[in-house]
């Protein structure tokens, strides 16, 4: 239902919500007001966006650290 990662710009955001097959509504964002965060956009914008989650919404947490370390976690609301 939702996709929430780290956030480097907002093109990469588009791409990736292309190349998964979803708008790219489904990426909340907090890029646009307060900048690059690094992971830590992760839980920030988890928390920002809290208010439109509804229970049983599937949520994609997607980071990326130094190194091209990957990490995901998929959690139900």
């Amino acid at each position: 239902d939702w996709f929430i990662a780290h956030q480097t710009s907002t093109g990469h955001l588009r791409a990736m919500a292309k190349a998964v097959g979803v708008s790219s509504d489904r990426f909340p964002t907090t890029l646009e007001k307060f900048g690059n965060m690094g992971p830590a956009a992760v839980p920030f914008t988890l928390a920002h966006h809290a208010d439109r989650m509804r229970p049983g919404n599937r949520i994609v947490l997607l980071g990326i650290g130094s190194g091209l370390n990957t990490s995901f976690a998929e959690i139900v609301w």
